[in-house]
């Protein structure tokens, strides 16, 4: 019983340290990600979002067919070039790694200001998503490769859309 003590109880807590040490750093790694994709879309930059997404992600909208990834980067930047100016701040509800994967729970709180093309104004839409993010780790880099929307609501210059 001793023996087990001095040798096996130091090494399973050594390997539980560093399995901890490896979720916090793929817990950072993944905190980064969400702070990258608010930086490029308050710039109204594709590439940095199109970085962070896995060759095969998908887009699930709450009442919709699921968008392809280079679709929904197709929509996105046809709408950063309508954009007067983009803002958006995502806020991690709960994440849950496992191994190779992470499931994120997260709302995304945003505004966009554009013009109207009848009356020349701006125009201001405040979007609110709830959404479910699935994330996989390849080749050491976390990618997102599904985004589930599981609710949104939109407001245009303080009238809520419906949706």
């Amino acid at each position: 019983m001793k023996m087990l003590t001095r040798t096996l109880l130091p090494v399973l807590a050594l390997g539980m340290s560093a399995l901890a040490m490896a979720t916090e750093a793929d817990k950072k790694a993944i905190m980064a990600n969400y702070a990258a994709y608010d930086k490029a879309l308050n710039a109204r930059k594709i590439s940095p979002v199109k970085a962070m997404l896995a060759s095969d992600c998908t887009f699930k909208p709450k009442n919709g067919q699921p968008i392809k990834a280079a679709d929904a980067l197709q929509a996105m930047e046809a709408q950063f070039k309508m954009a007067k100016s983009i803002s958006s701040k995502t806020t991690v509800k709960s994440l849950k790694i496992t191994g190779n994967t992470a499931t994120a729970v997260t709302v995304n709180v945003g505004t966009v200001v554009a013009v109207n093309p009848n009356t020349k104004k701006d125009v201001k839409f405040a979007i609110r998503t709830e959404s479910v993010n699935n994330w996989v780790k390849q080749n050491g880099k976390w990618l997102m490769k599904l985004v589930e929307q599981k609710a949104m609501s939109v407001t245009q210059d303080g009238k809520p859309m419906g949706r």
